[in-house]
């Protein structure tokens, strides 16, 4: 091979197509490193990522086992190891069913630009709620609802989008929900339920998976 095709892989089976200009399934090292990258990226829980057709999302959880979709589902079956896991992201789009499982190689990390600051607000806004729910109800705490920040609603940006934002600040799992909402509440538990239940209506964070016999 020439010095000037040494960077060029031949991917078509032909041993000319490195010097045929009419070959257009050529990938050159970079390229090929690039797509083996992106097949093997690992994204962790909290993770902002852009998703093809879901908007921008939180990675949530990992697959690292081939499963197969429940029957009765329009979820994708899944091939998945330890090296290469399928992952778990709650998304942007939930008109469906605000949850989606993507290859690494259909991911991107990206990040969420408000001008809200997502966890501070959420902070401020459920301790009001609670001071005023113990003043003036005998249900308790465990009853508090969501109440969404008033800047939430001010912002040019989604509700959704905000929400994900605190998601991510707070680490993407329920517990760390609680450790952080637990500076500013009574019963963080039952705040952080509302949130994942009622705002991202995200149903499988308690452990369970989108697919059968599956944890992740």
């Amino acid at each position: 091979m020439s010095e000037d095709n040494q960077d060029t892989i031949d991917t078509s089976g032909n041993s000319d197509a490195a010097t045929d200009p009419s070959v257009v399934n050529l990938q050159s090292r970079g390229e090929v490193d690039w797509l083996a990258e992106r097949r093997s990226a690992q994204f962790g829980p909290g993770e902002t990522v852009s998703t093809p057709d879901q908007g921008i999302g939180v990675a949530v959880g990992k697959i690292t086992e081939n499963r197969d979709a429940p029957k009765d589902s329009d979820l994708p079956s899944i091939e998945a190891s330890d090296r290469v896991p399928t992952y778990v992201v709650v998304t942007e789009d939930n008109t469906e069913r605000g949850f989606g499982i993507f290859e690494p190689s259909d991911l991107e990390r990206t990040e969420i630009e408000t001008e809200v600051d997502a966890v501070k607000s959420m902070q401020e806004a459920t301790a009001r709620a609670e001071t005023e729910m113990k003043r003036s109800s005998e249900k308790g705490v465990s009853e508090l609802e969501f109440p969404i920040p008033n800047s939430w609603h001010e912002s040019e940006h989604t509700t959704r989008v905000i929400a994900l934002k605190a998601h991510s600040a707070m680490g993407g799992l329920f517990d760390d929900c609680a450790q952080k909402m637990n500076r500013s509440l009574e019963n963080p538990e039952a705040l952080c339920v509302k949130f994942f239940d009622d705002i991202l209506e995200y149903p499988h964070w308690r452990g369970d998976s989108p697919l059968p016999d599956e944890k992740h």
